[in-house]
C-alpha cells in the first residue's frame, strides 16, 4: 500500500530551482509553467485535477493528468529522482511535484487533489515565478 499523502522531502528548494531553470533553458512549454503557477497559487497550494484542467484550459482531468505527469517526469530527471512505482513497476511521476489527497464524496471537492511540495512552492516563489 502506498501513502500518497506523504509529503516527505525528496529534494531541497535549491535543487528544485536548479531543475526548473534547467528546463527553462532547454524549453519549458508555456502550459507546463502555467500548471505550476496555478497549482502554486491555489489555496494551501492544493488543487483538484479537474480544477487544474479548467484553470489551465485543458479539456479534462485525463489531459491534465498526462501533462502533469510529463512535466513531473522532466523535473524528476533533472533532480535525479524516481518516485515509488505502481504495482506494475511504473513510477508515480506526479509525486515529484505533489502529494495527494482523495476528495470527499457529496461535496464539491470530491475529485483527487494534488498538494504541491513545500520545497517546490519555495523554489517557485524564490524564482519569482509565483
Amino acid at each position: 500500500m502506498h501513502d500518497f499523502s506523504d509529503p516527505s522531502l525528496i529534494r531541497t528548494s535549491e535543487q528544485f530551482k536548479a531543475a526548473l531553470l534547467a528546463l527553462e533553458r532547454i524549453g519549458l512549454p508555456a502550459k507546463h509553467r502555467e500548471m505550476l503557477l496555478v497549482h502554486c497559487r491555489a489555496p494551501k497550494h492544493t488543487i483538484s485535477t479537474v480544477q487544474l484542467a479548467k484553470e489551465v484550459g485543458y479539456p479534462g482531468n485525463k489531459t491534465v493528468n498526462l501533462q502533469y505527469g510529463t512535466l513531473a517526469k522532466r523535473i524528476a530527471t533533472e533532480l535525479h529522482y524516481k518516485p515509488e512505482p505502481f504495482s506494475n513497476d511504473k513510477p508515480y511521476w506526479w509525486r515529484t511535484l505533489a502529494s495527494g489527497e482523495e476528495g470527499t464524496l457529496n461535496t464539491e471537492d470530491r475529485f483527487y487533489k494534488w498538494i504541491m511540495r513545500p520545497e517546490l512552492v519555495q523554489a517557485l516563489q524564490e524564482l519569482n515565478w509565483a
